[in-house]
């Protein structure tokens, strides 16, 4: 894998290494002589042959997360909740607020407003974008428009998870209701006297087809009603145009929560069925087990976003995982502050999901080389003409073999040599 360095460990391990070779190994030359004469008397080790990672070690747990508090902006009564331990997915309702479901979507743009047909943007985009990430828009029909396609789409959304589309609901029935009622009222109010004009005949949705793209072409005021343009005929096509929206599907703001993540886990409940809806309902969690640990502000520094670490389980068996955020820490209260926390993904977890709340140790790897020979990093010797080697038992004594460093980690050390091997014996000074 390539190489690379981290702040934080490299300062630690050129300090380590100097001072390590300083004190404990001899800066020589040294002849075969000598070094057959003491070679009985001196402690060695055999070469090894494998990877070597450089890094931080931390003390963790395995956990689903901090628990996040989830809020209602609707108004009215929460009649379901679901049960503390639920996984809600995507597209599933989170709990119901008069007896209307509020929604878990994909994506990381909340909704901040009612969209409906004609609305356009970057928050319909992301809408629409959600709708296909589940399945219920065409690739195709994924813009910035709310049309047609979204509004079908949105009604599947109900529909599928067992409740009325919202054309359908009461609220839905009692707006086409009124909006139709307006326009009734506004082209009575604009049609020409009996005799000196023709209306235009209403479409099924009291709607021209234009308004039903969300696209107003009644522009021309011969198209809308009969004679030429007037006050009354602009309320008219302001009227055409609310029938249009009202007849195809809707979301409100409160009918939905983006998280941004693939799935929850419900913690506890706040508020009861019953209860006025408002402030907390619940606390969530995400559904994949991760690994946290407090890290200091240096750290925290170092540390980035993708980065690979060896998490070690109460088994005793290794598994990988990657950083997936780095707090920055903060103050829980006036007298003690919260510390920095690495969260991280942990693979397989099957394996990993009956042992939350379990200890473990992350490994976050800074640098690592594989199958190059290893050692104690004590065998090293430093040569007076620069450069290291090491001191290599033979049958008539010792001999020192150059070497180059490649890694020192965890008071080892690895090295490449075409004049060593596996196995072979060297020195420990």
């Amino acid at each position: 894998m390539p190489r690379r360095k981290v702040a934080l460990w490299s300062a630690g391990i050129c300090v380590a290494l100097a001072a390590g070779l300083a004190v404990a190994v001899p800066a020589l030359s040294r002849d075969a002589e000598s070094s057959a004469e003491g070679a009985a008397s001196q402690r060695t080790a055999e070469v090894s042959s494998g990877s070597l990672a450089s890094g931080i070690t931390l003390s963790g747990t395995l956990s689903r997360g901090e628990p996040r508090a989830l809020t209602a902006s609707a108004d009215g009564v929460i009649t379901w909740l679901p049960e503390p331990g639920t996984i809600i997915q995507p597209g599933e309702a989170l709990y119901e607020v008069n007896g209307r479901p509020v929604f878990l979507l994909p994506g990381a743009v909340p909704l901040w407003r009612t969209l409906e047909l004609g609305d356009e943007g970057p928050d319909v985009l992301a809408l629409n974008e959600a709708l296909r990430d589940l399945d219920l828009l065409d690739e195709s029909l994924v813009d910035d428009v709310f049309g047609r396609g979204a509004s079908a789409a949105v009604g599947s959304l109900y529909t599928g998870a067992g409740y009325d589309a919202p054309t359908d609901s009461p609220e839905g029935e009692e707006r086409l209701s009124t909006a139709r009622d307006d326009l009734s009222s506004a082209r009575s109010a604009a049609a020409p006297p009996p005799g000196t004009g023709n209306a235009t005949e209403e479409s099924a949705d009291g709607a021209t087809e234009g308004e039903v793209d969300g696209e107003s072409d009644a522009g021309d005021s011969e198209d809308a009603v009969g004679g030429t343009g007037t006050g009354g005929q602009e309320q008219v096509r302001q009227a055409e145009h609310r029938s249009a929206v009202a007849s195809h599907e809707w979301i409100d703001a409160e009918d939905a929560v983006v998280l941004g993540v693939p799935s929850v886990r419900i913690g506890s409940l706040t508020l009861r069925v019953g209860d006025a809806a408002g402030g907390e309902v619940l606390t969530w969690t995400t559904d994949d087990v991760v690994a946290t640990a407090d890290v200091t502000d240096s750290q925290a520094a170092a540390l980035v976003s993708g980065d690979t670490v060896e998490i070690t389980l109460p088994s005793a068996e290794t598994v990988s995982g990657r950083i997936m955020e780095v707090s920055a820490g903060g103050d829980e209260s006036e007298s003690e502050a919260s510390p920095p926390q690495l969260v991280a993904s942990v693979d397989g977890q099957d394996a990993v999901d009956s042992m939350v709340g379990s200890a473990v140790q992350i490994a976050v790897v800074a640098d690592k080389v594989e199958g190059s020979l290893t050692m104690p990093v004590t065998a090293l010797v430093a040569l007076a003409e620069g450069g290291y080697a090491v001191e290599r038992v033979t049958t008539e004594g010792t001999e020192l073999v150059p070497v180059d460093v490649q890694l020192v980690a965890e008071a080892q050390v690895a090295v490449s040599s075409s004049s060593l091997q596996e196995g072979d014996e060297v020195v420990i000074p």
